[in-house]
């Protein structure tokens, strides 16, 4: 390994032609469709609503998330040396959970926003003070994002490439606070406490 040349390691196998098939017609088709959702509801003006921007921002948050999924990083980092700052950079923000629990995060804070504003429109249809509007739908969805990146800061900050043994196809190069050996105290409470508030509340 020399600085941050990239030389291939493993030989592919045959899980990894299946894994990258199937990930690939995932992302294909998911792709596809956020990109359509968004795409029609940005160029049609009759789809200038409030739920459908609150829905092109989940179609985002998706988009985001399949590109960014962890999975396909930890495939690669299988069959690729790199720098040792490279691969923390890798570690935190592609093949860790950085940005897909940020995306993960604000799909389901605008889950939360869309039943919210479904819910005013139907027991406070005439109450302006409630109703959302463009402005107010904009300060929202950023709002959505901030929280999301805010929630998830803790994950990619704990998230760093494991050095301590040689890669293998059976083990993750990258260590997660959501690694059993690796859960401390604090990392225990952290993932407590964003269970419970962002899966098990906004689901009850």
């Amino acid at each position: 390994m020399n600085g941050s040349n990239i030389n291939v390691s493993n030989l592919i196998t045959p899980q990894d032609i299946v894994f990258s098939t199937l990930y690939s017609f995932i992302v294909f088709f998911g792709v596809v469709g956020n990109g359509i959702v968004i795409t029609i509801v940005r160029k049609t003006p009759s789809m200038h609503t409030t739920t459908n921007y609150l829905l092109m921002n989940l179609a985002v948050a998706d988009l985001l998330t399949l590109l960014f999924c962890p999975g396909f990083y930890d495939f690669a980092l299988h069959d690729f040396h790199l720098s040792t700052t490279l691969n923390e950079i890798f570690c935190k923000f592609l093949a860790g959970n950085a940005i897909v629990c940020i995306s993960f995060d604000a799909s389901v804070l605008t889950l939360c926003m869309i039943a919210v504003e479904r819910y005013i429109g139907i027991v406070k249809p005439f109450n302006s003070n409630w109703n959302l509007t463009r402005k107010k739908t904009r300060l929202v969805i950023a709002i959505v994002w901030v929280m999301a990146a805010i929630s998830s800061f803790p994950d990619s900050l704990w998230t760093e490439h494991n050095n301590e043994e040689p890669v293998s196809s059976l083990r993750y190069p990258c260590t997660r606070p959501w690694t059993v050996k690796h859960q401390t105290s604090k990392v225990k409470t952290y993932i407590i406490s964003h269970s419970l508030l962002l899966i098990v509340l906004p689901s009850i």
